[in-house]
């Protein structure tokens, strides 16, 4: 019996009407029963050799403890991503600071932003874009030193007058006394109130609407209106 035989013949399985049902799989004992009949069938004067059996044997090996490896990545995965649902879920209803550049104007007034200067400036200034990116209002900063401060934007755009409620994005710019640009940092706050997946990173919805990365979250807070 031709080996090229036996793989046609077993490339079909029988149901219980012996109807003949097209199968491109190939679990363990059918890869066992194809090895074997290839060992009882080849041609006696021509065996095969022993380098390539092991190779066959090496091949399956492989393939099975990468099967496996699969099955067991997907399984830590799927755990990884409850965990992560469940630590997302538990930061609803709390105020956090992360990473972003945006204010929001409400009733309340104007959320704050905090930046951080990497060194001393000799000049900053803060400018405040609307949704549509057009510039509304430009600010002088007073705080000038390495370190920490804390932008709070009154509101108004360059007339004086009161902006539309919304969010509004702030770039900061500070020079050195060498004229050369200093790196800023920002960070916004707000409450959190849902939370979503987006290109493969969970996202906080801010109660202002704004969005914020949960790995960016540096601080947490229990919302002071609660």
């Amino acid at each position: 019996m031709e080996t090229e035989s036996i793989l046609q013949s077993s490339a079909y399985t029988t149901t219980s009407t012996d109807t003949a049902t097209p199968s491109n799989e190939l679990d363990d004992d059918a890869f066992m029963t194809l090895f074997i009949a290839q060992l009882e069938n080849q041609d006696p004067l021509n065996p095969m050799d022993n380098t390539d059996m092991l190779a066959q044997l090496a091949q399956f090996t492989t393939v099975e403890q990468l099967s496996s490896m699969n099955e067991n990545i997907a399984s830590m995965l799927d755990q990884s991503n409850a965990q992560v649902i469940n630590s997302a879920v538990s930061y609803i209803g709390l105020d956090v600071v992360a990473e972003g550049d945006q204010v929001s104007v409400g009733d309340d007034g104007v959320s704050p932003l905090y930046y951080t200067l990497s060194d001393d400036a000799t000049e900053a200034m803060a400018y405040i874009y609307d949704e549509d990116g057009s510039l509304v209002d430009t600010v002088a900063l007073s705080d000038l030193e390495k370190g920490e401060h804390t932008f709070q934007w009154n509101g108004l755009n360059s007339d004086d007058a009161q902006v539309a409620k919304g969010n509004y994005s702030v770039g900061i710019i500070a020079l050195d006394d060498q004229g050369d640009f200093i790196p800023v940092s920002t960070l916004c706050q707000g409450t959190v109130v849902g939370m979503s997946a987006q290109n493969g990173t969970t996202v906080f919805e801010l109660a202002d609407g704004r969005t914020v990365n949960m790995m960016s979250v540096t601080d947490v807070y229990t919302n002071s209106a609660s």
